[in-house]
């Protein structure tokens, strides 16, 4: 993993119930990337979270190698 995206596994969801069902994980405002997704439950919704950050990193690596 390259340096410049290591900061970015810091990053917490902030969860949120939402009027309609379900829950909703975004990252908190001033975060290096943002994110938002939802889930059934409020450990769906992490989880979904924790994945698609784990996905934003991988692409963020891959463009990081391509263009240096």
């Amino acid at each position: 993993m390259l340096t410049s995206t290591v900061r970015y596994y810091n990053i917490e969801p902030t969860l949120r119930r939402r009027e309609n069902g379900g829950w909703l994980a975004i990252s908190e405002p001033g975060a290096p990337l943002r994110i938002g997704v939802e889930g059934a439950t409020a450990d769906e919704a992490r989880r979904r979270f924790v994945q698609a950050l784990g996905e934003w990193v991988v692409l963020l690596d891959e463009r990081t190698v391509k263009h240096n």
